[in-house]
């Protein structure tokens, strides 16, 4: 197996993840492949930006997005069943980034649920464990709503969870882009 290039990775972990599963849909060896393609990645790209994993830091930002927890349930509502390491890997792979980054705020921009117009029970469980392992980690978890979370409202709320269309910080400008917003950015 050859691991795929990083961009791929980086703008839509999840697709990559959906064409890696189509191919060795209940294999042993995915969780393997998944955790020797995604290494940990620091990377400065300017404009006070820095790639750390699959997420971006900006001054006191951990900015992440399209984490689509529920996934495995709702694909075996569907008729295919997947392993259940999504979450598990998640989350090991936030607590090495959070032992390289101190930010005081998470922002997960958009779809951090899978499933539309409904929250799935491993997706409220899942949710709820992933606030709780960041939030030991951050003061403030924002939520940038995604096209997947419509429903996200009732979870966010369990843990103070602030649930925003976009987000801004100084001249950066986080929005997750299923929807024209008339806020600008300077980047």
């Amino acid at each position: 197996m050859q691991c795929v290039d990083f961009r791929e990775m980086f703008f839509d972990p999840w697709k990559h993840l959906t064409r890696l599963l189509q191919r060795e849909i209940g294999s042993f060896h995915t969780t393997m492949y998944l955790k020797r393609c995604y290494i940990n990645i620091v990377m400065d790209i300017g404009h006070g930006l820095r790639i750390v994993d699959l997420g971006l830091v900006h001054q006191d930002l951990f900015i992440i997005g399209d984490l689509q927890l529920g996934f495995e349930q709702d694909m075996q509502r569907k008729g295919t069943l997947l392993p259940r390491f999504q979450l598990q890997d998640i989350l090991e792979r936030l607590k090495k980034i959070f032992q390289q980054i101190h930010v005081k705020t998470l922002v997960i921009n958009g779809d951090v649920k899978h499933a539309f117009g409904t929250i799935l029970e491993s997706e409220w469980r899942e949710l709820l464990q992933l606030f709780d392992f960041c939030l030991k980690h951050v003061e403030e978890i924002i939520l940038v709503k995604g096209n997947h979370d419509l429903m996200i409202d009732p979870v966010a709320k369990k843990r103070n969870i602030r649930v925003v269309d976009f987000y801004r910080k100084d001249d950066l400008l986080i929005f997750h882009g299923h929807k024209q917003i008339k806020e600008q950015g300077k980047f």
